[in-house]
């Protein structure tokens, strides 16, 4: 079905989960990565840089990511952190493309009296994207975000897969130093078994080009709804006690798809 809100439309997923025989590890990842890490003579995009470290902390924002003697003026550098609710990235770079991603995969019970019940999931991130200088001497550069929903984590560690919510946002092309806003929202409504774990997974991301700084610092925030009388806690500590209702808390999600992507600046 579809929300409206503010000139906006959001697509909410309606699925009933079923039980499955394993479950993954859970796993928390930040990946920062850039097709300048490589070497032109075996062939662009061939890494020779880290493009994905594991973390359950903060990678230092400020590791710059060196590239080769061959290209001395063009750098990458970011960071990140996950948890059981939050998804957090930094990325900065001055040519070519640039990535960032925070990712989790979840395992969540559910408690409470027996039988089928509906939850709400919903994922929600703001951003900030800006031109920095590249070796010309200009600016220029353009930062697309991505917000996902899914039950699996991609073989890359970067994107989450079998989608049931999703957003994404951009900045459009910047050509002067001046922050762009970029709030998102994704959102899934699901029947679940109470008492049979099921898995979870979640993306906050950018791509970027020419010179961007992408800053995801502010977090992508987790939140899971589930009606009075029920409790939810998960593999990576996710934990809700009763919540005063179902309807308001459905209420507070749904607020925030009236209030997303007020603001699209385009500096030219």
């Amino acid at each position: 079905m579809k929300l409206l809100g503010l000139g906006t439309v959001a697509t909410v997923f309606v699925f009933l989960l079923t039980p499955i025989a394993a479950h993954a590890a859970p796993m928390q990842q930040v990946s920062i990565g850039s097709t300048y890490c490589s070497d032109p003579a075996a062939g662009f995009g061939a890494p020779t840089c880290p493009t994905g470290v594991s973390t359950t902390g903060f990678l230092d924002s400020t590791t710059q990511h060196a590239h080769p003697t061959w290209q001395p003026t063009i750098s990458v550098k970011g960071g990140g952190s996950t948890s059981a609710t939050k998804l957090r990235f930094f990325v900065e770079a001055n040519a070519g493309f640039s990535y960032a991603s925070a990712v989790i995969a979840d395992t969540y019970t559910i408690t409470g009296a027996p039988g089928n019940i509906p939850i709400t999931v919903s994922l929600t991130a703001s951003a900030t994207a800006e031109a920095v200088q590249r070796p010309p001497g200009d600016y220029f550069g353009s930062a697309n975000f991505g917000l996902n929903i899914g039950t699996a984590v991609a073989a890359s560690g970067r994107n989450v897969v079998n989608l049931l919510g999703s957003d994404t946002a951009a900045s459009g092309n910047l050509f002067a130093p001046g922050l762009v806003n970029i709030n998102m929202a994704a959102m899934a409504m699901l029947n679940v078994t109470v008492g049979v774990p099921f898995d979870l997974a979640y993306d906050f991301s950018v791509t970027g080009s020419s010179g961007i700084r992408a800053d995801g610092l502010n977090t992508g925030t987790i939140n899971i709804s589930v009606p009075a009388g029920y409790t939810i806690t998960s593999a990576l500590g996710y934990g809700v006690p009763e919540p005063a209702t179902f309807a308001l808390a459905l209420a507070a999600t749904l607020f925030v798809f009236g209030r997303r992507k007020r603001a699209r600046l385009i500096t030219r």
